[in-house]
């Protein structure tokens, strides 16, 4: 299971007969958090998501798969040990298992050996055989399905996929199942049947045994083209898997080998012994399911956080007023790279307060129609408000307005006036799918700007979707958001891995770079945005990469690394990880001597890297899609722009708010103002193109973002210094 997290403001304290303990994670469905039974026994709860709790088909197929799913016996799945389909919400119970996923492991620790996959095979067949059993088919068989204990893998969220492949929030045409992982024939009509389950798990292995997936990287329409007419890829498979792999890969059902087949051809060489020895686990991830499997679990349920306070609402509004920012210090780099502009004020009983912004007044609602024969046209800006970063999020509120402001007064659009209303989620998981639904409810919203961060994004985005609202993200930059099949989604920032590759590239024309050492912090961030790094340093035409290594997430102790680093040929470090690490590394590297080009990624861009690494921080290069206001000289006209309207210079975050709304004004200026509804929007965002103050913003078919490069920063004098869009920096 993931690590724990903590329960935030909203989350259940108690779900049926279960005490809520602690957060595992959240994923298109709902949420799961770690729970213990009245006799003090851990559980999972998986709590559905309201929106697909609202749907009867949904309900129907629900209730219909967990009963089949509580039939499922196997020593290798986590068994549903209690539901309740008819809840408000509805939710079900399965055995905790204290382990990684394999996704975790794949992704700190790299692929297995050929024995360690075969033991994972027959673990997973097996399952499967009893999924099989009772009728069920589990479609979506992937590494994060996937959990590993020392006594073997276990299979979880059997069957109910298709629950969520009934329900009205899906799009047409759109397939349940993750990219890479979805045999071709659920792509081609939706049908799914065992020899489906065999195919995803062809997929499951040569991502254990390489590292990858079988159909490579891209996006979700690439992988899944390749999957339902291209020949898998297996070179980096063992020989000894890569006959039974492409069996199970095979585009026709018919050719798969039964589970019962490859059941056989697995534990033929394996037997049970690695399994019942616990010694299957390659020793890295033995170690790390190890640990988390020693790690105490909480027995009693945290204290519950508090709402915060809210004031009554003035006379002439729908609800209360968003409180002005806290002051003091700002918040966090890890927290302001989840901030964004927004609000719509969560009243006491959950209804939202609209209030408009017209040229920076904030007065009240004046109803849908602008001045005489001009239609009202508006723009929701959805992020935290009144939260811990209504600081951040108010100021790209106002990049949003100012950009409303200047595209009225341009006599850009005539017949249509533009309004931005507020959409506050506080910045919080529990609050952002109500906020959405205020955004769907305004008949005269044409397009979002938010939500701020890969948690409100998924509370959000199906709503979103299901309505047909576009809704551009302009601050989340998780890869995994690609995979989550919103439909509406456009994505206005480069993501982990496209920084990834930005900086090798940005590497690979370094005049002094020769062979760098790449060093990833075991964590899905630090090894994804590394694996991009290196794969641009090591290709047909250039070789600079010296060494790839990785150090655990918690190691502060780095002198060791930084001695292998200096005996080797390495002129080059760079670093994907976390600010911490970053510092002790620079200040390892530089009593060192070690004076050769350092770079890092957008997570160390914090006032706490320069202050712990303090004179070492010197020279080190960082990659980041926040813009300094003072890069250039656009970003300068917009900082004096925003500095004459509100009286303050603009943050780190306003540049990328104004561009994306900016983007939005376009895209409705160039359309009939009869026709505009929200189709027309998004299919109009979807082929826009704006050059603004950040770069270039666009997007791919899918959604995802297809602009500018992220922005490049080096320490000068103890302090950030703007250095331009990394693809323009010239040496």
């Amino acid at each position: 299971m993931a690590e724990l997290a903590g329960l935030a403001d909203g989350d259940p304290r108690r779900v049926g007969r279960y005490r809520v303990l602690a957060r595992l994670g959240a994923g298109g469905m709902g949420r799961v958090f770690l729970a213990r039974s009245p006799g003090g026994r851990p559980v999972a709860v998986k709590v559905v998501r309201s929106e697909l709790a609202e749907d009867a088909e949904f309900r129907r197929r629900f209730a219909r798969e967990v009963a089949a799913a509580r039939r499922v016996n196997s020593f290798f799945t986590a068994g549903v040990v209690d539901a309740d389909p008819g809840g408000a919400p509805p939710w079900l119970a399965t055995a905790y298992v204290a382990g990684l996923s394999l996704n975790e492991a794949i992704s700190a620790h790299g692929p297995w050996p050929e024995p360690s996959v075969r033991a994972l095979g027959a673990g997973l067949a097996e399952a499967l055989e009893a999924i099989h059993a009772t009728g069920l088919v589990h479609r979506d068989l992937k590494p994060s399905n996937v959990l590993l204990a020392r006594d073997g893998p276990r299979v979880i969220d059997f069957g109910i996929s298709l629950a969520m492949g009934a329900t009205a929030l899906t799009m047409p045409g759109a397939v349940v199942g993750t990219p890479g992982f979805i045999a071709p024939e659920q792509l081609r009509n939706g049908e799914a049947g065992p020899a489906s389950d065999v195919f995803s798990l062809g997929a499951v292995l040569v991502y254990t045994a390489s590292g990858t997936g079988p159909f490579g990287e891209g996006t979700a329409e690439e992988v899944n083209f390749r999957a339902a007419f291209e020949p898998p890829r297996l070179r980096d498979v063992p020989p000894g898997l890569r006959g039974l792999a492409g069996r199970c890969l095979e585009k026709e059902p018919r050719l798969r080998p039964s589970v019962a087949e490859l059941l056989t051809a697995l534990a033929s060489d394996t037997g049970t012994s690695p399994l019942v020895a616990g010694e299957w686990l390659p020793a890295p991830v033995s170690h790390a399911v190890r640990e988390r499997t020693e790690t105490p679990l909480p027995t009693t349920p945290p204290a519950p956080t508090p709402s915060l306070p809210e004031a009554p609402p003035p006379p002439g509004t729908l609800g209360p007023a968003a409180p002005a920012g806290p002051p003091g210090r700002g918040p966090s780099r890890r927290a302001l790279l989840t901030a964004a502009g927004g609000t719509a004020v969560v009243a006491g009983g959950g209804a939202l307060a609209w209030r408009l912004a017209r040229g920076g007044d904030t007065g009240g609602d004046t109803g849908g129609d602008g001045a005489a024969g001009e239609r009202t046209v508006r723009i929701a800006v959805q992020g935290d408000l009144s939260g811990s970063n209504a600081d951040i999020g108010r100021e790209m509120l106002d990049a949003a307005r100012l950009a409303v402001d200047q595209a009225n007064a341009s006599g850009d659009h005539p017949g249509l006036r533009l309004e931005v209303v507020e959409a506050d989620d506080q910045g919080a998981e529990a609050r952002a799918a109500t906020a959405a639904q205020a955004a769907i409810d305004d008949g005269d919203v044409v397009a979002v700007v938010g939500p701020a961060s890969y948690e409100t994004v998924l509370a959000a985005g199906p709503r979103y979707s299901g309505a047909g609202l576009a809704f551009l993200v302009h601050s989340v930059t998780e890869a995994e958001l690609a995979g989550q099949g919103f439909a509406t989604l456009l994505r206005a920032v480069p993501d982990d891995r496209q920084s990834g590759t930005a900086i090798g590239e940005f590497l690979a024309r370094h005049p002094a770079v020769f062979g760098a050492t790449v060093i990833d912090n075991e964590t899905s961030y630090g090894v994804a945005v590394a694996n991009e790094v290196q794969a641009v340093l090591v290709n047909d035409q250039t070789h600079y990469l010296e060494s790839r290594k990785s150090v655990a997430s918690d190691e502060t102790d780095l002198d060791g690394l930084v001695r292998e680093i200096t005996d080797s040929d390495a002129d080059t470090v760079a670093f994907l990880g976390e600010v911490d690490q970053a510092s002790a590394l620079a200040t390892a590297l530089d009593a060192a001597d070690f004076v050769g080009p350092r770079i890092t990624g957008n997570r160390v861009l914090d006032q706490g890297f320069l202050d712990r690494a303090g004179q070492a921080a010197e020279g080190w290069f960082l990659a980041s899609f926040v813009v300094d206001p003072f890069t250039d000289d656009a970003t300068t006209e917009f900082a004096g722009r925003f500095d004459e309207a509100y009286g303050r210079q603009p943050g780190y975050f306003a540049a990328r708010a104004y561009d994306v709304t900016r983007l939005v004004t376009e895209a409705v200026a160039g359309l009939d103002p009869e026709a505009v509804d929200r189709d027309t929007v998004f299919q109009a965002l979807s082929r826009a193109s704006h050059e603004g103050v950040t770069g270039v913003i666009r997007f791919g078919r899918d959604g995802e973002y297809g602009g500018s490069g992220p922005h490049l920063y080096q320490v000068t004098d103890g302090a950030f210094a703007p250095l331009g869009r990394i693809e323009e920096y010239g040496f």
